[in-house]
């Protein structure tokens, strides 16, 4: 079976301040897509996410939780990063998203609607602001059946997403994190609070349901997109899709799991900091290669130029 490239693009929860800075500093492409971007996010937002994000005073490990500012800067990147690799000749034949990196896979599929989809996710985070009750999510270094023999400890939280046999999200309350958050350190169970301010993929966004539900309409993909909202390879976006994507319990492993049935792929992390990478190593099937670009240590030019020399001329699609 011949390869493929296949992009990986994620959602909340591994953005931070300064990402991709090194790669828009000494990439003329990347700079011109990220700066298109910026100039129309300007217009119907007001905010320059450039501004916001490449704030010098802030370092990683300063939480960037603002809700619609990190949704816009995580599709920044990773939507400029897909286009220059496309533009260097690597093109996808399919295209993961998990939770909101689904808007940035969409974008990247048909990318002459780019705008309506910056539109939709701006005004998703803005609705989401307004009327969702605040919560949390929290990534465990764990199977889920704890999740199922420890009800007393997990029964005010969602499985937000199975991302492979060790590792699956919860959401929920504040309060109720906290009593998850009790049990996983007296058990010594390795987890990670994201820095998100909302129980995504679950009840608690209910209440944005009738806007997310009529928000789009149908519309065939030119690049088929591995959707983590239905498990699998979706060609044409349904009526609900936008709700699903936030609502829906994101099945990474799963789709992964599909896209391996009928492809030999050669995975590219468009993420920060590679993780959607790491669960790819870190799953059932190792046997297919992956890449990140953008790093945490500044090295996307050198991860760049490591994947276009490995690469160049090499047909995979």
């Amino acid at each position: 079976m011949r390869s493929s490239f296949v992009f990986l693009c994620l959602g909340q929860g591994s953005q931070y301040f300064n990402m991709t800075y090194r790669l828009y500093e000494q990439n003329a492409v990347y700079k011109k897509y990220m700066d298109d971007l910026n100039d129309y996010c300007y217009e119907i937002t007001g905010y320059s996410v450039l501004d916001y994000m490449y704030d010098k005073s802030k370092s990683y490990v300063v939480q960037f939780n603002d809700l619609k500012l990190s949704s816009l800067a995580l599709f920044m990147c990773q939507y400029s990063l897909g286009k220059l690799l496309i533009d260097q000749g690597i093109h996808p034949e399919c295209i993961v998203g998990l939770s909101m990196g689904e808007f940035v896979a969409l974008a990247l599929s048909n990318s002459s609607n780019w705008k309506m989809v910056i539109q939709v996710l701006f005004k998703m985070t803005s609705v989401i602001g307004e009327k969702c009750q605040k919560g949390g999510m929290l990534t465990i270094l764990d199977c889920s059946k704890i999740y199922f023999e420890e009800r007393d400890i997990f029964e005010q939280c969602e499985i937000a997403g199975i991302n492979y046999d060790k590792n699956f999200v919860i959401s929920g309350s504040n309060q109720a994190l906290e009593i998850v958050i009790n049990y996983l350190e007296k058990k010594r169970i390795v987890f990670q609070r994201l820095p998100v301010q909302y129980a995504f993929h679950s009840k608690m966004i209910e209440e944005i349901r009738r806007e997310a539900e009529n928000e789009f309409y149908p519309l065939k993909l030119k690049v088929p997109i591995g959707s983590c909202a239905y498990g699998g390879i979706i060609k044409e976006t349904p009526q609900t899709y936008v709700w699903d994507i936030l609502r829906r319990p994101m099945l990474f492993q799963e789709t992964i799991k599909s896209v391996e049935k009928d492809m030999n792929p050669i995975y590219i992390d468009l993420g920060p900091n590679g993780t959607l990478s790491n669960f790819i190593k870190r799953g059932a099937n190792q046997q297919h290669k992956s890449y990140a670009v953008i790093s945490m240590f500044n090295r996307e030019n050198e991860n760049l130029k490591e994947i276009m020399d490995q690469f160049s001329g090499v047909k995979c699609y």
